[in-house]
């Protein structure tokens, strides 16, 4: 069975990303985890404890109320994770003891900063949590992907990067693969010259149908969004290492959003330290 852990701040960001997780994983053997975490706010030492349970009984009614209600619309387990501290600490716990399970969440929550940023803690989430993370703009369609690109680099190769949960998604959602290499500074036939790492991805995705594209330009992020806007796919993922990549993209204004960042969901892929 497969574990979906879903952090959630009761946002509309974070509904809707429950909303696409329960219909991507439409008729699988899944079990979702809704987790929050909450904080302490700082204050007198005599409110402390006062606070914090008020605070922790006010999740688990809030968290209790989310499963019930998925329990009894959707055909999937369904259960609670409910601790004090910040999301990446609470969800890092989780995953220690669940390793195989997978993150989905939304880019913004509910935070001043919400109209600008994709938010600290899905920032944190790509950087610190060693499963992969499945980012979903609150803006993305709710649809299972037919055309997934990986923005895969094609001279270092996936190099300790376990692309299973790209081909879970793949074969579960019946989706090709556009196994895309920018290459910046360098020709295509130079790249490809020295290039030897397809048989790696060729053994990932040996039963996926999926095909090879190069581009070259200095703007990585253009390059791959301009090539997903093209084939009309509507995941893209990546390795979590790339983290300019991933900053270019959503730390950006609203009015210079690149089409990733307003509609496209990106699974980030970790590489083994």
């Amino acid at each position: 069975m497969q574990t979906v852990v879903i952090p959630t701040d009761f946002s509309e960001s974070a509904n809707h990303a429950i909303k696409y997780a329960t219909a991507l994983f439409e008729g699988q053997d899944v079990k979702f985890v809704f987790l929050h975490a909450y904080q302490i706010p700082v204050t007198v030492p005599s409110t402390v404890i006062v606070g914090a349970d008020m605070l922790k009984e006010k999740a688990q009614k809030q968290v209790g109320e989310l499963v019930s209600n998925y329990r009894n619309t959707l055909k999937h387990d369904a259960a609670s994770n409910v601790d004090e501290g910040e999301v990446v600490d609470v969800l890092n716990t989780y995953l220690k003891e669940n390793p195989d399970a997978m993150v989905v969440m939304g880019t913004k929550g509910n935070s001043v900063l919400s109209e600008f940023l994709i938010g600290s803690n899905t920032v944190n989430a790509i950087r610190y949590v060693h499963q992969p993370v499945l980012i979903v703009p609150k803006e993305s369609r709710i649809e299972k992907p037919r055309v997934i690109v990986y923005a895969a680099d094609l001279v270092q190769g996936p190099v300790g990067v376990d692309l299973t949960p790209l081909t879970r998604i793949a074969e579960m959602t019946n989706a090709e693969i556009r196994v895309l290499h920018v290459t910046k500074g360098d020709s295509v036939e130079n790249i490809k010259s020295r290039m030897g790492v397809e048989d790696a991805i060729e053994k990932a995705l040996k039963h996926i149908i999926h095909s090879y594209h190069y581009e070259e330009g200095d703007d990585i992020a253009h390059v791959i969004s301009q090539f997903a806007d093209l084939e009309n796919a509507s995941m893209v993922a990546m390795v979590a290492r790339h983290n300019k990549f991933l900053d270019r993209i959503f730390h950006q204004s609203v009015t210079k959003k690149v089409a990733l960042h307003s509609r496209i969901p990106i699974l980030s892929l970790h590489a083994n330290s």
